[in-house]
Protein backbone atom coordinates (compact mmCIF):
# COMPACT_ATOMS: atom_id res chain seq x y z
CA UNK A 1 0.00 0.00 0.00
CA UNK A 2 2.95 2.22 0.90
CA UNK A 3 4.72 1.61 -2.47
CA UNK A 4 0.97 2.68 -4.29
CA UNK A 5 0.42 5.29 -2.09
CA UNK A 6 4.27 6.78 -3.28
CA UNK A 7 3.54 6.22 -6.59
CA UNK A 8 0.02 8.07 -6.51
CA UNK A 9 2.33 10.85 -4.70
CA UNK A 10 5.15 11.20 -7.80
CA UNK A 11 2.33 10.91 -10.35
CA UNK A 12 0.91 14.28 -8.85
CA UNK A 13 3.64 16.20 -8.15
CA UNK A 14 4.86 15.37 -11.82
CA UNK A 15 2.00 15.93 -13.41
CA UNK A 16 1.94 19.44 -10.92
CA UNK A 17 4.94 20.97 -11.93
CA UNK A 18 5.21 20.01 -15.23
CA UNK A 19 2.20 21.97 -15.90
CA UNK A 20 3.28 25.00 -14.65
CA UNK A 21 5.05 27.55 -16.88
CA UNK A 22 8.31 29.86 -16.18
CA UNK A 23 6.55 33.52 -15.42
CA UNK A 24 9.95 34.78 -16.28
CA UNK A 25 10.33 33.76 -19.99
CA UNK A 26 9.89 37.01 -22.26
CA UNK A 27 7.99 36.36 -25.41
CA UNK A 28 10.41 37.13 -28.64
CA UNK A 29 9.00 38.93 -30.99
CA UNK A 30 10.81 39.48 -34.25
CA UNK A 31 9.91 42.48 -36.54
CA UNK A 32 11.91 43.40 -39.10
CA UNK A 33 14.39 45.78 -38.50
CA UNK A 34 14.30 49.33 -38.77
CA UNK A 35 17.92 50.34 -38.07
CA UNK A 36 19.95 52.46 -40.40
CA UNK A 37 19.30 55.39 -42.89
CA UNK A 38 16.48 55.25 -45.15
CA UNK A 39 16.37 57.57 -48.32
CA UNK A 40 13.16 58.94 -50.64
CA UNK A 41 13.44 61.53 -53.60
CA UNK A 42 10.11 63.71 -52.92
CA UNK A 43 10.82 65.27 -55.96
CA UNK A 44 13.12 66.18 -58.93
CA UNK A 45 12.42 69.03 -61.75
CA UNK A 46 14.87 69.61 -64.54
CA UNK A 47 14.95 72.75 -66.88
CA UNK A 48 17.35 74.43 -69.18
CA UNK A 49 19.60 75.84 -66.51
CA UNK A 50 18.18 75.00 -63.08
CA UNK A 51 17.41 71.72 -61.77
CA UNK A 52 15.90 71.06 -58.22
CA UNK A 53 15.44 68.08 -56.00
CA UNK A 54 14.12 67.16 -52.55
CA UNK A 55 15.27 64.24 -50.35
CA UNK A 56 13.88 63.23 -46.90
CA UNK A 57 16.29 60.85 -45.23
CA UNK A 58 15.18 58.87 -41.90
CA UNK A 59 18.01 57.25 -39.37
CA UNK A 60 17.34 54.90 -36.95
CA UNK A 61 19.96 53.97 -34.11
CA UNK A 62 19.52 51.01 -32.06
CA UNK A 63 19.64 53.36 -28.98
CA UNK A 64 15.97 53.98 -29.64
CA UNK A 65 17.08 57.98 -31.20
CA UNK A 66 15.83 58.75 -35.15
CA UNK A 67 17.00 61.83 -37.26
CA UNK A 68 14.56 63.36 -39.98
CA UNK A 69 16.95 65.25 -42.35
CA UNK A 70 15.10 66.98 -45.25
CA UNK A 71 17.58 68.69 -47.75
CA UNK A 72 16.49 70.93 -50.88
CA UNK A 73 19.18 71.35 -53.99
CA UNK A 74 19.28 73.67 -56.55
CA UNK A 75 21.45 72.30 -59.40
CA UNK A 76 22.76 69.58 -56.87
CA UNK A 77 23.89 71.91 -54.43
CA UNK A 78 22.29 71.01 -51.08
CA UNK A 79 20.81 74.93 -50.25
CA UNK A 80 18.67 73.56 -47.02
CA UNK A 81 19.43 70.70 -44.63
CA UNK A 82 16.90 70.49 -41.32
CA UNK A 83 17.14 67.87 -39.08
CA UNK A 84 15.07 67.00 -36.42
CA UNK A 85 15.97 64.43 -33.73
CA UNK A 86 13.29 62.21 -32.37
CA UNK A 87 13.41 59.30 -29.25
CA UNK A 88 11.64 56.25 -30.61
CA UNK A 89 9.67 53.75 -29.69
CA UNK A 90 9.30 50.64 -32.16
CA UNK A 91 6.56 48.37 -31.79
CA UNK A 92 6.25 45.72 -35.15
CA UNK A 93 3.09 48.02 -36.45
CA UNK A 94 3.69 51.39 -34.93
CA UNK A 95 6.58 53.60 -34.53
CA UNK A 96 5.80 56.30 -31.68
CA UNK A 97 8.20 59.48 -31.69
CA UNK A 98 8.90 62.29 -29.31
CA UNK A 99 11.06 65.16 -28.81
CA UNK A 100 10.60 68.45 -26.84
CA UNK A 101 8.22 69.66 -29.20
CA UNK A 102 5.83 67.00 -30.55
CA UNK A 103 5.03 63.45 -29.99
CA UNK A 104 3.05 61.66 -33.01
CA UNK A 105 2.28 57.72 -34.19
CA UNK A 106 3.55 56.66 -37.48
CA UNK A 107 2.27 52.96 -38.96
CA UNK A 108 5.13 51.53 -40.33
CA UNK A 109 5.54 48.52 -42.73
CA UNK A 110 8.71 46.93 -43.74
CA UNK A 111 9.65 44.94 -46.53
CA UNK A 112 12.64 44.13 -47.29
CA UNK A 113 14.40 47.00 -47.79
CA UNK A 114 11.86 49.08 -48.53
CA UNK A 115 9.68 50.61 -45.38
CA UNK A 116 6.15 52.78 -45.34
CA UNK A 117 6.57 55.59 -42.79
CA UNK A 118 3.69 58.16 -41.66
CA UNK A 119 -0.23 58.19 -41.09
CA UNK A 120 -3.56 59.77 -42.62
CA UNK A 121 -2.84 63.04 -41.24
CA UNK A 122 0.48 63.57 -42.55
CA UNK A 123 1.01 61.65 -45.31
CA UNK A 124 3.13 58.78 -46.16
CA UNK A 125 6.94 57.96 -46.92
CA UNK A 126 8.42 55.68 -49.48
CA UNK A 127 11.61 55.03 -48.23
CA UNK A 128 14.46 52.72 -49.84
CA UNK A 129 17.15 51.46 -46.90
CA UNK A 130 20.43 53.04 -47.89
Amino acid sequence: MKKVFALMLLLATTVCFSSCSNEDEVPTVNYPSIIGTWHQNMGTSSGDYVSSSTDVYWTFRANNTATEKLDISINDYVISSTTVDFVYSYSGKYIDFSNNKTSFRYNVSVNGNKMTLGNEESGYFELTKQ
